[in-house]
């Protein structure tokens, strides 16, 4: 999937498979809910490595409510 956010001014693609959440089980913990592996880019140029969790994790966040997730 590709998802199109804007974050600190700055227009990205998000591009990785969405995981969906799951509920879990009496023996297995709720997982899912994100998107994996996940790449940012800007333009032609692939910035996931060099940009910090929190804002990975902002930006993975921003994607999935623009899908609607």
């Amino acid at each position: 999937m590709q998802f199109s956010v804007t974050f600190a001014n700055l227009p990205l693609e998000v591009i990785g498979d969405y995981i969906p959440k799951t509920s879990g089980s009496r023996f297995e913990p709720p997982e899912g809910g994100y998107i994996d592996p996940i790449t940012i880019m800007l333009g032609d140029h692939d910035i996931t490595d060099i940009i910090s969790q929190k804002d990975l994790e902002e930006i993975e966040r921003l994607a999935l409510q623009e899908a609607g997730l």
